[in-house]
């Protein structure tokens, strides 16, 4: 999961206002082992959501 995060993540940095931070954590709930594909998708959907969610709305 740290690897999908880390590519992923640079989704997010437009949107977080200078001199601001944003906090968040991925929880991995699943009770078998996914792989890499599975668990990037899902990182995927989940900035989609909140750069959907914190984007700028015009």
């Amino acid at each position: 999961m740290r690897e999908a995060w880390r590519i992923q993540k640079a989704h997010l940095y437009p949107l977080v206002p200078d001199g601001k931070q944003l906090h968040l954590f991925l929880v991995f709930t699943a009770t078998e082992a996914q792989d890499l594909g599975q668990i990037s998708n899902a990182v995927q959907k989940a900035i989609s959501k909140l750069v959907n969610e914190i984007g700028p709305h015009e």
